[in-house]
């Protein structure tokens, strides 16, 4: 009887030993992470025929403008009013908005930094690098480490 506890704390000691082995080869580094979402992103592009018309902001979020809009631009202190579909990568679709008014400031960044190349009437794709998301945490249903696409129609915007 005395051998089974020895055998358990054992096993408990591998399994948790096992656990930091396979958080050590889930790490990575920020710049790992922005390289890979990149790639992701563009082979969407590319798959659904957007790559030719897609512009890269400087902080990852790529955008399309499909239909050009008039009137200025948004800027990140604006309430939008904006209709959207966003999706994941693979196609699953997880919000959907019809003249939507929102304050730029509370959307998540790559939202409030891709709107701000929509012109009223605007209507295109903003596709959100996971970092820019919702991260290494996810939400309700948005996988952790999510790259975003949005397809938007800006429709109008005050400051």
């Amino acid at each position: 009887m005395t051998h089974k506890p020895v055998k358990l704390i054992g096993l408990i000691a591998l399994m948790a030993t096992m656990g930091l082995v396979f958080n050590a080869c889930d790490t990575e580094t920020p710049e790992q992470r922005a390289d890979k979402d990149r790639e992701k992103i563009i082979e969407y592009l590319k798959e659904n025929d957007l790559y030719d018309k897609a512009e890269e902001d400087g902080s990852g979020v790529f955008y399309v403008i499909e239909k050009e809009g008039s009137g200025g631009y948004p800027n990140s202190n604006s309430i939008v009013k904006a209709s959207y579909t966003g999706y994941l990568l693979d196609g699953e679709m997880f919000d959907t908005r019809y003249e939507s008014t929102m304050r730029l400031a509370n959307q998540i960044r790559g939202m409030q930094i891709g709107l701000t190349f929509f012109q009223r009437g605007a209507k295109g794709w903003i596709l959100v690098p996971s970092a820019l998301g919702y991260g290494e945490h996810g939400t309700v249903g948005i996988p952790r480490n999510a790259n975003l696409a949005f397809e938007v129609e800006m429709i109008d915007f005050g400051q």
